[in-house]
């Protein structure tokens, strides 16, 4: 299930809510404009949501690499075990491209000291939506060793980007991180599906 709220701060009530039922077998939605006041976790959360950025630009902020600063999208997920994992996705503004790269993770305690953290690519990518003229059916880029796998920040701006604003239903991801070996992999969007092949290089 996945909560969405649009909500008014100061006074820590909703306008609009949006709740999101996912399954295998079925998918609805439900939504309601009657305002209510948030939960103890729903105001908890969203404090953390405005510390953590704050933390990280203040303790971590010399060890980001970005290129540029446009289109940067903080998103903070609560986790299972407790604390907080924050994202950090490097959008565009620009059409008729997919942003690949710049994406960070770290990961808070629930007193939103930061625990650990991992930069996912070490370059920023607009991967042009047309080639020759002609729109493209699949998008792939290359992993190095930093980041040999499929990454979640891939699979989100792919959904965004790729999926949501141009219809493109699989992307791929090439890891040549191993000596003898490299991985193709695919994420098939219709089936949300990730699939690998393997390479034996010679």
């Amino acid at each position: 299930m996945a909560l969405y709220l649009l909500l008014i701060l100061r006074k820590e009530q909703t306008v609009f809510e949006l709740t999101l039922h996912l399954s295998n077998d079925t998918s609805f939605y439900v939504c309601s404009a009657t305002p209510r006041k948030l939960k103890p976790t729903e105001i908890e959360q969203l404090k953390a949501k405005q510390i953590a950025p704050r933390k990280v630009i203040k303790e971590k902020g010399d060890s980001i690499f970005l290129a540029n600063t446009s289109g940067l999208n903080w998103d903070l997920l609560p986790l299972e075990k407790g604390g907080y994992r924050l994202y950090l996705l490097h959008g565009t503004t620009k059409h008729g491209v997919i942003p690949i790269g710049d994406d960070y993770a770290f990961d808070f305690d629930k007193d939103m000291n930061i625990l650990s953290w991992r930069r996912f690519h070490r370059s920023f990518l607009e991967q042009p939506i047309t080639m020759n003229g002609e729109e493209i059916t699949e998008v792939i880029h290359s992993h190095t060793p930093m980041t040999p796998y499929f990454t979640t920040t891939d699979i989100a701006n792919y959904m965004l980007y790729g999926c949501d604003l141009y219809g493109i239903k699989r992307f791929s991801v090439l890891s040549t991180a191993f000596a003898d070996t490299s991985y193709l992999t695919t994420f098939d969007v219709e089936n949300m599906k990730l699939t690998s092949t393997v390479y034996t290089v010679k």
